[in-house]
């Protein structure tokens, strides 16, 4: 079981709880709203990498070296 960290959809307060609780209706500790735990969202990671290219002074190449 994963700990996740979710907000109450009525006040916002920052909560966590295990993820076998997804889909459980539970009452906000903060403001007693009853409310469906939602499941945990997934992270997507992006990574941009860059083509290191090096050229000389007055050197017309492109990017993919082409003259």
């Amino acid at each position: 079981m994963n700990e996740f960290k979710f907000k109450c959809p009525h006040c916002q307060q920052s909560l966590k709880c295990e993820d076998d609780l997804c889909g459980e209706t539970i009452a906000c500790p903060t403001c007693k709203t009853d409310f469906v735990v939602p499941a945990p969202q997934k992270k997507i990671v992006v990574v941009h990498m860059r083509k290191k290219i090096e050229i000389s002074p007055g050197d017309s190449r492109t990017e993919s070296g082409e003259a």
